[in-house]
This record gives C-alpha cells, structure tokens and sequence, in this order.
C-alpha cells in the first residue's frame, strides 16, 4: 500500500509540475509589454522540458523532518512516519525517474544531440533566478 502512495504521490507532483510550468512560462509575456518586447517566444516543446526536469526536494523533506516527534501531550505526532516516507520516495523517484529519462524525452520533444542537457540545466538556471 505504501508503494502506490508513493507512486501516486510522485506522479501527482510531477503531472502538477509539468502542468504549472506552462502558465508560469506564458503568463508574464501576456501581462508585461516589457518582458514580450524583449524575450523571445517559448518553445512549448522546451517548456515541457524545464517541467519534467524540475527536480525538487531539499524544501520537502525540511518541511516533513520539522513535523515534531511528539504532540504537546508527549503523544507521537500521528502521520509523521508517513510524511517522511512519501517525502523521501517522491524526492528520490523525482531524482531517478525524471534524472534517468531526462535525455530520452529531450530527445523525443526536442530533437537536440547531447548538448540538451546542457542547454536545459541553463534554461533552469534562468527560470530559477
């Protein structure tokens, strides 16, 4: 049962991920004549990219490891072990799934060489600023 939480979980967060980084990209040129004028128009192809290799977290797991051992009675927190859990699983499904296929579905929505991974860690690095 723990591992279709997990599963589930993960691919919740990811189909989110990927979902969010669509309005996020197009948004702000529809809002800011600046940022139309002076950007150049997104590939759809490598905003689905930059949502599939976002790989995220150091802040879950903070979050999950700052739930207290113990309520205020001096009972266990309920739920805390499986908080961890599935924040564990998500980061590491996160890192392998997404890490792992990252070049394969560069590849096959972008047609890029090597070089895509290069190119997309940059466009990461610009969208994280």
């Amino acid at each position: 049962m723990l591992a279709i939480y997990a599963m589930t979980l993960w691919t919740l967060v990811t189909v989110v991920r990927i979902l969010w980084v669509y309005p996020g990209t197009y948004l702000p040129p529809l809002l800011s004549r600046r940022i139309r004028e002076t950007e150049p128009r997104r590939n759809p192809r490598g905003v689905f990219l930059i949502g599939w290799a976002g790989l995220r977290g150091s802040v879950t797991m903070a979050a999950a490891l700052s739930i207290p051992v113990t309520t205020a009675s001096g009972a266990p927190f309920p739920g805390r072990d499986l908080v961890i859990f599935l924040a564990a699983t998500t980061i590491v499904l996160t890192l392998v799934v997404n890490g792992l296929t990252l070049l394969s579905v560069s590849a096959f929505y972008q047609p890029l060489a090597v070089g895509a991974i290069v190119v997309l860690a940059a466009l990461i690095m610009r969208y994280q600023k």
